[in-house]
């Protein structure tokens, strides 16, 4: 019998067991497969890998579809379909992402930064504490008592994220000065998180091992070498492992997240 590396997730058709590897990547990775190639690749940031791994948790899936719980225990400031490609829909937790959220209060003076005239707004969301900005970059800002509209300045607390909020502020003077924030990820990082996505998205279809490495380094790759003793067979299993580690909350140190 063949060895399955997963259960067939509860989203997954009946037909999987008909498909072949690509067309099971096609569909159990489909929101993935827009992002596949090199150059789209090369833009991803920690944030957008950190939202690719949490929405491809099945315990996220299911509460994501209910709302029952909070979405704060998945680091999340409010629910997002798990549906959704694009990180532009995904608020972050400041706490939890220090270096990507910058947190903004009314300044002391009338002539600190105004939200409202910045043009890499994408996207706002209002909480009772005050209103959460997307801004372009994957940077969010969190501005906390008081309207955008209004003079702000930043807040770095002089705590063990120091430094990850001192980045986080860098970054949004880049956006103020009309530039895009640097890619925070090496190519090879980029590559290896990229790996290990499609790594995932195949064990939830269901793939074998064999079938993992075959799709990530190729048939040819696969078949020079006995599979049983073979580096690519501990390869791919790593990338499965390392894959599943990030969805199952992993994903939390891609976002700088203290003691994750």
């Amino acid at each position: 019998m063949r060895q399955s590396v997963a259960q067939r997730p509860k989203w997954a058709p009946n037909s999987l067991s008909k498909l072949g590897l690509a067309d099971l990547v096609a569909f159990h990775g489909g929101r993935w497969s827009s992002w596949r190639g090199a150059s789209m690749m090369r833009t991803l940031r920690r944030t957008d890998f950190a939202w690719e791994f949490l929405r491809r948790n099945h315990s996220y899936r299911e509460q994501a579809t209910t709302a029952e719980a909070e979405p704060q225990r998945w680091g999340l400031q409010f629910w997002v379909d798990p549906e959704a490609e694009a990180d532009d829909h995904v608020f972050w937790r400041p706490d939890v992402a220090p270096t990507h959220v910058v947190c903004l209060q009314r300044a002391a003076l009338d002539d600190g930064l105004r939200l409202n005239e910045l043009a890499g707004v994408i996207a706002q969301r209002r909480t009772r504490g005050g209103v959460h900005v997307k801004l372009r970059g994957g940077l969010q800002a969190y501005v906390e008592g008081c309207e955008p509209c209004e003079p702000l300045a930043a807040i770095v607390p002089i705590t063990g994220s120091f430094s990850a909020a001192l980045r986080g502020v860098a970054d949004l003077e880049r956006i103020l000065r009309g530039d895009v924030p640097p890619v925070d990820l090496t190519a090879q990082q980029s590559k290896r998180l990229h790996r290990m996505l499609r790594a995932l998205d195949a064990a939830q279809a269901q793939a074998t091992y064999r079938q993992v490495a075959a799709e990530i380094f190729g048939e040819e790759a696969v078949r020079r070498y006995d599979w049983r003793t073979s580096s690519i067979r501990d390869a791919a299993i790593r990338l499965v492992r390392t894959g599943r580690a990030l969805s199952e909350g992993g994903y939390l140190k891609l976002l700088g997240a203290p003691g994750a």
